[in-house]
């Protein structure tokens, strides 16, 4: 929950940064 919702506020500022952290998770 509140990582998805700090990933959300980082992807806004840095797209490939959430990609690169949602593929690190998965």
């Amino acid at each position: 929950g509140d990582l998805w919702a700090l990933l959300r506020r980082q992807g806004a500022l840095k797209p490939s940064v959430a990609v690169k952290y949602a593929l690190d998770i998965a």
